[in-house]
């Protein structure tokens, strides 16, 4: 039996991490899933979303697990966080933008906007116009 899967209604079984953000869960328990099943940031549903994907979609707030569910999915990714939201269509008033403000200036004031994804090859704003894209995204990239 896996233990990152819940049983739906109609017997199918859903990956724990999307069940929780379909279901509209608090934040503290989406940060009790990221922490407790690490390995459920990186599992894909039947439709071959990952949890990131779904939060998107339902226009989870940033401060409302959002920014838990990126960190989480960059370090699973080893990937920046910037190039996780590019690539993934995170918009830009819903995290994008406070995530550039917060923490992506750095101490030596160096922009991350400026490095290539190391999977793609690809900067910010080019990831961010592949799709699911959000043109308001691209353009302040």
């Amino acid at each position: 039996v896996n233990i990152n899967l819940v049983r739906r209604r109609d017997s199918q079984q859903q990956p724990i991490l999307h069940a929780a953000l379909i279901n509209k869960a608090p934040l503290n328990i989406i940060k009790d899933i990221i922490e407790h099943f690490m390995d459920s940031i990186h599992v894909r549903d039947s439709m071959g979303r990952y949890p990131i994907d779904v939060a998107i979609v339902l226009r989870r707030a940033w401060n409302d697990g959002m920014k838990e569910l990126v960190e989480a999915f960059a370090s699973a990714q080893e990937c920046t966080i910037i190039h996780i939201c590019a690539k993934h269509g995170l918009p830009w008033e819903n995290g994008l933008q406070n995530m550039l403000e917060e923490s992506d200036s750095g101490s030596s004031g160096e922009f991350v906007v400026e490095e290539q994804d190391n999977s793609t090859g690809l900067y910010p704003f080019m990831n961010a116009g592949v799709v699911p894209y959000n043109l308001e995204s691209i353009f302040h990239l």
